[in-house]
């Protein structure tokens, strides 16, 4: 995986899959270490697949996904928006471009 150059990744995972909700930090670290700029590195969390949340057993919940990524964020001191998508229906999708976007140059007014 190429990170170097990422300036401000959306770490996408499965709503309705715990594993990927769980793999989120390592990704999250794996980005940090690799992009030559640490945990200043802004990112945004997206739980995808929110359509299916109630028909699938075990489907993460709003609550639990706001969670992980709040404990994500107090490890770094580093805000982290947390978004669901469906792009099955379109849901949040340009949301959460528009929100990766505003947070990328948030975070790069700060460092000018």
């Amino acid at each position: 995986m190429e990170l170097t150059q990422a300036l401000c990744p959306g770490i996408l995972f499965d709503l309705t899959n715990e594993k990927t909700m769980k793999n989120v930090q390592v990704w999250a670290e794996e980005f940090w270490r690799n992009n030559g700029k640490g945990k200043s590195m802004p990112i945004i969390v997206i739980g995808n697949k929110k359509d299916l949340r109630g028909t699938v057993p075990g489907s993460i919940s709003t609550d639990d996904g706001m969670a992980a990524v709040a404990r994500l964020s107090s490890d770094t001191n580093v805000p982290i928006p947390y978004l669901e998508t469906s792009a099955k229906n379109g849901e949040n999708i340009e949301l959460a471009f528009e929100t990766l976007t505003d947070h990328y140059l948030r975070s790069f007014e700060k460092s000018s």
